[in-house]
C-alpha cells in the first residue's frame, strides 16, 4: 500500500492542480504552512497536547512525497 501523501500528490499531478515541474520549494513552503495551521486548530481545539511536535511528524513525511513529486 503507498503511502497516503505520495498518493495524494499523485492525483493533484493527475487532475492538473500540481505539476512534476512545480518548486520542491513551493510545494514545502506551502504543505509547511499546511501543517503548521492544523497543529494549530489542533492544539486550540485541546485535540494535539501542547507539546506535541506535529509539524517535525509531518515534515519527515514530507522529503519522500517532494522526491516523487519533483522527479
Amino acid at each position: 500500500m503507498e503511502e497516503p501523501l505520495v498518493v495524494l500528490i499523485a492525483r493533484c499531478q493527475a487532475d492538473g492542480v500540481i505539476t512534476r515541474s512545480s518548486s520542491a520549494e513551493v510545494l514545502s513552503e506551502t504543505l509547511s504552512d499546511l501543517i503548521d495551521g492544523v497543529a494549530e486548530r489542533l492544539r486550540n481545539e485541546s485535540i494535539l497536547r501542547e507539546d506535541a511536535d506535529l509539524p517535525a511528524l509531518f515534515r519527515r513525511r514530507w522529503e519522500a512525497l517532494l522526491a516523487y513529486a519533483t522527479a
